[in-house]
Formats: structure tokens, C-alpha cells, sequence
């Protein structure tokens, strides 16, 4: 009983290390801890490649400003709002408050 609970402590221990990125030498000697290592490991690779994948697309995209929400935040703004004369749209806004002259 001993020795088991020792090789779990040490397998444990590995574990950590793999982690942390700690060399250890273990032989395992059954094919269920050999398959749980390895599985081990294809999860540490997946989630580090996940994470670093999710942190460059957070730092490389930059949310562009919205600088009108309605067509009265587009009014009050600094900006100069004009229309060409005789188009279509001065035709068919002209009782609007974009085209008063």
C-alpha cells in the first residue's frame, strides 16, 4: 500500500512538473499511465494554443469607435453635414432636418 501511494505521489509530482515546465524522469510501467500522460500532455498543448491564440486576437484587434448611435448624435456632432444639389435625396428629404436651408 505504501509503494502504490508513493508512485501516485511521484506521478503527482510529475504532473506538476510537466506543468511548470520541470523536467523529471518517470517510467511508467502501465499502459493506462502512459495514455493519461500523453493525454496529459495533448491538453496542456491544446490549452497553451488556445490561450496564446485568444490573447494575440484580443491585443491585435482594436474596436473602432462609434462615433453615431442616431441620426440626432450625427446632428449635434462637430462634423459639417451637407447634400448635393439636385440629387435624388435632396428631392426626397427636403422636409427633413439634414437638407433645411
Amino acid at each position: 500500500m505504501d509503494k502504490e501511494k508513493t508512485s501516485i505521489q511521484v506521478k503527482i509530482f510529475h504532473t506538476v512538473g510537466i506543468v511548470l515546465n520541470q523536467s523529471g524522469i518517470l517510467k511508467l510501467d502501465s499502459l493506462t499511465g502512459r495514455i493519461w500522460l500523453v493525454s496529459f500532455w495533448f491538453f496542456c498543448i491544446i490549452m497553451g494554443s488556445v490561450y496564446r491564440a485568444n490573447l494575440v486576437a484580443f491585443f491585435a484587434y482594436t474596436k473602432p469607435a462609434e462615433e453615431f448611435t442616431s441620426l440626432e448624435d450625427m446632428i449635434d456632432s462637430d462634423y459639417r453635414i451637407g447634400c448635393v444639389g439636385g440629387s435624388t435625396f435632396l428631392k426626397n428629404s427636403e422636409a427633413s432636418l439634414l437638407c433645411t436651408a
